[in-house]
């Protein structure tokens, strides 16, 4: 029966994208992922020829599966950005010209995805654990979390003068400290006093959460944040809490019943984001 066909390829297609998951444990390259786009054409394909079927199902039935219909298009198209972003990983080529241009293209792919699917693309790549690792291979090329800032380390002689390029998305005093100020890439131009220059690419990307608290309307909590960081600003910019700081200590007050973000920007480059919910 064919209508029983989709419930079979997208078991594979959620095998396959674990079996991605799993191979990359090891952090090398993983082609398998390519395979999803054979997959996903597939499930449409069987979609399409059951459209044939459906009036032989009860109403009941008819109903149930178009739900199920729905969610295999939503699997589908999550396997297709996701094999898209790994596919830019892959091709990742340390020893070419423009290596650093393809690192700039593949990370502004993956600021696009959402938490979730950028979480995937980290375990099908080791990109979260190998990230260290895949910049240092690029001189220049600096990560940064909005609202946080971070020093950059020059490598000409003699003291040296940071200019950013576009102040928009990061500011850079002369010494070299960059404080990021929206989501985008610029680049930041050293000078030192023989006329040498060299050029940052900066990176300025999107916090991912780092907790969920929960607050009633009138009520307080207190959000620790580790001693490891140096808290450089809090953002909430929500009239649903009011936040007070404390050292390392967030004061929060629900005062309006609904959802709220806190950003704690760190001396380190990394912001600590908080998801808030105010009950009533």
């Amino acid at each position: 029966m064919r209508k029983f066909k989709t419930i079979i390829l997208s078991l594979v297609l959620i095998i396959s994208l674990a079996g991605i998951g799993y191979a990359k444990l090891d952090y090398q390259p993983v082609y398998a992922a390519t395979d999803t786009d054979g997959l996903c054409e597939m499930i449409e394909d069987t979609i399409e020829s059951d459209k044939k079927d459906l009036n032989d199902l009860s109403p009941i039935l008819k109903k149930a599966y178009e739900k199920l219909v729905s969610a295999f298009k939503k699997l589908g198209t999550l396997a297709k950005d996701i094999s898209k972003v790994v596919k830019m990983y892959n091709a990742l080529d340390e020893t070419s010209e423009d290596y650093p241009e393809k690192l700039q293209e593949f990370f502004k792919e993956y600021n696009k995805l959402g938490p979730v699917k950028r979480k995937v693309v980290d375990f099908c790549t080791g990109v979260l654990n190998a990230k260290d690792q895949l910049l240092a291979n690029v001189r220049h090329i600096v990560l940064v979390d909005l609202y946080s800032e971070k020093q950059l380390d020059g490598q000409l002689d003699g003291e040296e003068v940071f200019v950013s390029e576009n102040e928009a998305v990061a500011v850079v005093s002369k010494s070299g400290k960059i404080t990021a100020t929206s989501v985008g890439i610029t680049k930041v131009e050293a000078t030192n006093s023989a006329g040498e220059e060299e050029t940052f690419r900066i990176f300025v990307k999107k916090p991912l959460l780092a907790s969920k608290v929960a607050v009633k309307k009138g009520n307080k909590i207190n959000i620790t944040v580790s001693s490891e960081y140096s808290i450089l600003k809090v953002v909430s910019g929500s009239n649903k809490i009011s936040v007070e700081q404390n050292g390392n200590v967030l004061s929060v007050e629900g005062k309006k019943k609904g959802t709220a973000y806190i950003y704690v920007g760190t001396t380190s480059g990394k912001t600590l984001k908080y998801k808030v919910k105010i009950s009533g």
